[in-house]
């Protein structure tokens, strides 16, 4: 009777735990989606900022101000809620392999030393060992879904805010059209500092279009200099060629083969306090 209970709680809580690290490796595949998002956020925060009118005690430019300061203050809490769901936690694993396997040989000689009936050792080794995983994935699955709750709690609110701040972002940009089409005095000095960047780049234009090459005077020097300088590429081309002709150039030498390195072993660091099958 106990072989049928541990039998069945060894399945549920098995069940129970893969749910659990699925469940974790789930949440680190959707953190690329949020870090895209939290960037996007940053760049939005500026955009909207500088595209901003003066300060006035305008009613227009004070819902717009409220509006960006609400933004920013979504995002930044976004931002708080991010790290809890990154920050390092402490999972649980069974035994690992190599400890199992002692510790079988270890019940081995139990059930020996304990005078077992020879044909019942083996099933007595298996009960144990069922024993031993069932207790220690139950304990595993219950504190690695403590880690996940807190993850999938934190990861809610960062898209929250993330949501929030982009609809106020979207307001905010809303309200400084209605106000540029309301009030354009609010954005003239948008426009001085277009039309000065504009003016100063049309006297570059002009500046440069001013300047002129000088030219030498007189037909026949030109001709004569033009003259002197194809004789002189002549003569380079066929010195070229005849330093072609007299050193040839080498092959070059194969490299040596080099053996790679063998791959290194995978290792699996986890704090003294949390070794993986560490039993008290």
């Amino acid at each position: 009777m106990q072989s049928k209970t541990n039998e069945y709680l060894e399945k549920i809580f098995t069940d129970a735990f893969k749910r659990e690290s699925d469940s974790d490796e789930a949440i680190w595949r959707s953190l690329p989606f949020f870090a895209a998002a939290l960037g996007l956020a940053i760049t939005i925060i500026g955009y909207t900022i500088e595209r901003a009118p003066a300060w006035s005690w305008s009613p227009m430019i004070v819902v717009i101000y409220v509006l960006l300061a609400l933004m920013v203050v979504s995002f930044v809490w976004a931002f708080r809620w991010f790290w809890p769901v990154i920050k390092i936690r402490a999972y649980q694993y069974p035994p690992s392999a190599t400890e199992i396997s002692a510790y079988a040989d270890a019940l081995s000689v139990y059930h020996h030393d304990a005078e077992t009936a020879p044909d019942q050792i083996d099933s007595s080794i298996v009960e144990d060992l069922r024993a031993l995983m069932v207790t220690q994935l139950a304990e595993a699955s219950t504190r690695n879904r403590e880690n996940n709750d807190g993850k999938l709690e934190a990861r809610s609110q960062v898209v929250l805010f993330i949501v929030i701040g982009f609809g106020l972002a979207f307001a905010s940009e809303a309200a400084i059209f209605v106000d540029r089409l309301s009030e354009p005095s609010h954005y003239a000095g948008d426009s001085t500092d277009a039309s000065g960047k504009e003016t100063r780049g049309r006297a570059r234009q002009a500046g440069r279009g001013d300047r002129k090459i000088p030219q030498a005077d007189g037909s026949a020097s030109q001709g004569g200099l033009g003259r002197s300088e194809a004789l002189q590429g002549e003569r380079d081309e066929a010195a070229r060629e005849d330093q072609t002709m007299t050193d040839p150039k080498k092959p070059a030498a194969k490299p040596a083969a080099v053996k790679p390195d063998p791959p290194k072993p995978q290792t699996l660091k986890k704090s003294e306090g949390n070794q993986i099958g560490k039993r008290s």
